[in-house]
């Protein structure tokens, strides 16, 4: 796509970009990875006036790609399809860019808010197939039926040949997931394409709180030409084991250089062996550490994070999960806890 192009819904577009240098010349030896988010146009919005006069504001918050792609040689290709729920009217939208060498330390990032969307691609590819989903706790070695802790991970997998649908403009259409019939989440924020795709791609989702005993999960989706997909499954929650987590939280969040892990949990006094687990949005995990609190105390607040993987590279842009796992080394009680952090550059 030139600068001036026009990214039409259904169109099956390709964004060619390099990585530069203060003088202009492409990073040849650039090898790593890209984070790209592409957001639609600028909407209109009005407050609700609760605690002042509503005044009129512009937001660009409608999800329409999100995923990773490889940089070789400096350059690199985002591939997509744009889907059906935008708004028609051509008007610009927002690629956001940040990428990441870990072999040399080296980062750049960028957006291009030049690239015009709106209208249909002519003779659009008939496509009436559904996507398929699978569902996952936890992570990817779940088997149906296993018992799982009363905070635990929702993984989904999401193929279509043609893309996912993230926009949020048509009612119904995001990716969303119930749990007994009583309480729904949007799920569009929490998805994103594994690398070098755009026909596949993870939700990464925390449940905590969670009952124990038999419960029943919904998630659906629409892929970009709106043909819908739901999957169910039933899975069981079991008794909390000796020790309970009041609270995991980090500060600040969103983080851009450093945050602090704030645990709240039952056995104050106690031995306890605490792991922190970073999760990227395909379900992967990008850093772990344990620690050992002897004598440990009811909160834990000791504990930061700059922001990097296991070999020392920072993690790119955008919205993780993290876990928190604890372990009693006198009971062998155990517990974990879920939550989301948004890494800003």
């Amino acid at each position: 796509l030139g600068a001036s192009d026009t990214i039409r819904a259904l169109e099956k577009s390709v964004i060619s970009g390099s990585i530069r240098n203060a003088g202009g010349q492409i990073v040849t030896d650039y090898h790593g990875k890209l984070s790209a988010i592409f957001f639609d146009r600028e909407e209109l919005k009005t407050t609700l006036g609760q605690t002042a006069p509503p005044f009129a504001y512009t937001e660009r918050d409608n999800l329409l790609y999100k995923g990773l792609v490889t940089i070789k040689n400096g350059l690199f290709q985002i591939k997509f399809v744009l889907p059906k729920d935008i708004n028609y009217n051509p008007a610009p939208g927002k690629l956001s860019l940040y990428s990441l060498d870990s072999m040399n330390a080296i980062d750049a990032s960028g957006a291009n808010l030049t690239i015009n969307i709106g209208g249909t691609v002519t003779n659009p590819e008939e496509d009436t197939t559904p996507p398929d989903i699978e569902l996952f706790l936890g992570d990817t070695t779940y088997i149906p039926g296993n018992t799982v802790a009363t905070n635990t991970l929702l993984l989904a997998k999401l193929y279509d040949k043609n893309g996912i649908n993230i926009s949020s403009t048509q009612l119904g259409h995001s990716i969303s997931a119930t749990l007994d019939d009583s309480i729904s989440w949007t799920l569009n924020e929490a998805f994103a394409y594994q690398t070098d795709s755009y026909t596949t791609g993870w939700v990464a989702f925390p449940m905590n709180d969670l009952t124990p005993g038999e419960h029943t999960l919904v998630l659906k989706a629409w892929d970009t030409h709106n043909n819908p997909a739901e999957q169910s499954m039933v899975f069981y929650v079991g008794p909390e084991n000796g020790i309970s987590l009041d609270q995991f939280n980090t500060y600040p969040n969103p983080m851009t250089n450093l945050t602090t892990l704030y645990i709240n949990q039952s056995n104050s006094g106690d031995d306890i062996e605490v792991t922190f687990r970073v999760i990227n949005s395909a379900g992967q995990q990008v850093f772990t550490e344990t620690r050992s609190y002897f004598s440990a105390s009811g909160v834990i607040n000791d504990w930061t994070w700059d922001g990097r993987n296991h070999t020392g590279g920072k993690l790119n842009e955008g919205i993780y999960v993290i876990g928190i796992f604890l372990r009693s080394t006198k009971s062998g009680a155990v517990n974990q806890r879920y939550n989301r952090l948004f890494i800003t550059n």
